[in-house]
């Protein structure tokens, strides 16, 4: 946010300099795409959802200055946010196929592994981009497990999840026929092509930042496999990288005897209700109990309406007592 937002925008100001109709300017070009000032790029940088974190960094700068008595007021605290659209983060079964049909026909090893990581855990973009060979043990077997250090993971304590041997397979031929491996990370950052033979150029000693350009592919692909019923696929259309995520954790949530402790702790957050903000029940769940709540209440309904009414009195007011 600061290297691509508000350095660019209001980098070169005093934070005295900043007054609401500055920051309104700001939010409005964050949300237009404008990456630099004045300077709306070929590829959207920005959009609403960033321009509320820009500002939301800015208002923890300015409330630091604050306490150092810097100013005396937070002039970010009178920009009104723009208003988020919930996205449906909930992939669908068809959805999947999709994607999972997309994904297989990429030609970038690296990416379909990836995507598979996405799509078979519950863990962060970072966590995948910046997976490395030593936290792997086991490839190949039934018994693999991923575990992440803690100082990788958001709530400062390790984590470790099962691999399939479906997927630790394929890792395994990822890193055996992969012509440009690197021997720590298993997406080392792409520096392009080189030459007439189109040599790709790594940086083995850095990991990939992003396979934010990968999913557009992967999604645009998918979508065009869906042909006319493009449109249908709400989560497919409009769903970032995260999305993976967040269906990952509502799945899991909609299994028997699923507590949200278990959420908590499949997602390792600190926090268990940052994890109930990833659960997103499908319309049919949520039509199915909605069913089953209803049915109880109407039977109680009928009980109620088949009562006598003095029976209804009765169990209302309680049965009279004599004065002492």
């Amino acid at each position: 946010m600061w290297r691509s937002h508000l350095e660019p925008n209001l980098g070169s100001l005093h934070v005295h300099e900043l007054s609401a109709k500055r920051l309104e300017k700001f939010q409005a070009d964050v949300t237009a795409g404008k990456s630099k000032r004045g300077t709306k790029t070929k590829r959207k940088h920005g959009g609403p959802v960033a321009a509320n974190h820009s500002l939301n960094l800015l208002s923890g700068m300015c409330e630091l200055a604050i306490r150092y008595d810097i100013i005396s007021a937070n002039p970010v605290s009178g920009v009104e946010r723009n208003r988020n659209t919930p996205r449906d983060y909930l992939f669908s079964a068809a959805e999947l196929r999709l994607i999972a049909a997309s994904v297989a026909q990429e030609t970038d090893q690296g990416v379909r592994v990836a995507f598979r990581l996405f799509m078979e855990t519950p863990l962060r973009h970072a966590n995948v981009a910046k997976a490395e060979w030593s936290e792997f043990v086991g490839l190949g077997t039934d018994d693999a497990v991923w575990t992440i250090p803690a100082h990788k993971m958001k709530a400062g304590k390790p984590y470790a999840i099962g691999i399939s041997r479906d997927l630790g397979d394929l890792i395994v031929a990822y890193r055996e026929e992969c012509t440009v491996l690197s021997t720590r990370w298993l997406f080392p950052m792409g520096r392009g092509i080189s030459g007439a033979q189109k040599t790709p150029m790594v940086d083995f000693s850095t990991p990939r930042d992003s396979f934010k350009s990968a999913w557009r592919r992967i999604r645009a692909r998918a979508l065009k496999m869906a042909g006319e019923s493009a449109a249908d696929y709400r989560a497919l259309n409009s769903a970032g990288v995260h999305a993976f995520r967040h269906a990952f954790v509502s799945r899991a949530a909609e299994m028997d005897g699923v507590t949200a402790f278990d959420i908590q702790q499949l997602g390792s957050w600190a926090d268990i209700k940052t994890g109930m903000g990833y659960i997103h029940a499908g319309a049919q769940r949520k039509n199915a109990l909605a069913s089953k709540v209803a049915g109880d209440v109407r039977a109680l309904i009928r009980e109620g309406e088949a009562m006598k009414l003095t029976e209804k009195v009765v169990s209302l007011i309680g049965p009279r007592t004599s004065a002492g």
